[in-house]
């Protein structure tokens, strides 16, 4: 395999070594130190359209995404659970979740519920978060249980435990903050929660309707202060999800007071895309 710089005019050629293909996918360094060398390779010049060539990127960009995997599970290993969980989210475009990702997410899943719940319920408690990345955390595990709930990977026994955890100390950590945002999330935990443990719906379903009712009230205001704009409703289909969800998740009867909440939610939609029909451009 020619080195790219034979492929540059004289005046651009600049030191450098050549290494065959094997001894740069071999190198004895760190998946951190490796990734780098590998991203540096693949950022150079491009070599030429021969077979050879494009076998020798495909293989290079492969080892890439191994040793991209492998830094972020270090990270998370390390403590670094926020960096790492990040990096593993980037590699989501780039590969398989089901082949790849996902089974990653089930092998440090255990090892992060340990430090958010077992280690927080400790007295004093030994978590080693603060509260604001303990509850980032925990909806980051709540984001990556819907990924693993949407395909096919087989899921431990202890994972059922962890799920039911994960949503119930996820909601205790955002429902206190008050924002708009710790909110919905909590809100979207308790539902969450709501779905895997029957026990806990004398408690969720006033917790989830309190936070529901805020949410409408926020949409009401918006409503009536905003100009009707796709954003707007974006904001208000994903309320009516939500608010179709504790529908189905609570089982409400068309009888019920909360039955009204879907069907306010419908009524504003339809209101509101009227308004952008009718709107002067």
């Amino acid at each position: 395999m020619r080195s790219p710089m034979q492929n540059l005019p004289a005046q651009q050629v600049q030191p450098g070594i050549w290494l065959n293909l094997s001894t740069i996918l071999n190198l004895p360094l760190s998946p951190r130190e490796h990734a780098v060398v590998l991203r540096e390779i693949l950022l150079q010049p491009p070599f030429d359209d021969s077979p050879q060539h494009f076998q020798a990127k495909t293989q290079l960009t492969q080892a890439l995404t191994q040793l991209e995997l492998a830094w972020a599970m270090d990270l998370c290993r390390q403590g670094q659970w926020s960096e790492g969980l990040s990096r593993l989210e980037g590699l989501q475009e780039r590969c398989d979740f089901e082949g790849t990702i996902g089974p990653a997410i089930l092998e440090l899943l255990p090892e992060l519920h340990h430090q958010l719940v077992d280690l927080a319920e400790q007295s004093p408690s030994r978590c080693p978060f603060d509260e604001e990345e303990r509850a980032e955390l925990l909806w980051s595990c709540h984001n990556w249980l819907l990924r693993l709930n949407g395909c096919g990977l087989e899921q431990s026994e202890r994972m059922a435990a962890i799920h039911e955890q994960i949503y119930r100390y996820g909601a205790l950590a955002w429902m206190p903050m008050g924002s708009p945002l710790a909110n919905r999330r909590s809100l979207d935990l308790l539902l969450a929660l709501s779905e895997v443990n029957p026990a806990a719906l004398a408690w969720t379903k006033p917790a989830c309707m309190d936070r529901l009712e805020q949410e409408i009230a926020a949409v009401e205001q918006m409503i009536t202060l905003a100009q009707p704009t796709a954003e707007l409703l974006n904001h208000l289909n994903g309320l009516i999800r939500v608010g179709q969800r504790f529908q189905n998740v609570f089982q409400v009867q068309e009888d019920e007071p909360n039955r009204t909440v879907v069907h306010w939610l419908l009524d504003a939609n339809a209101c509101l895309e009227v308004w952008v029909q009718l709107k002067p451009a």
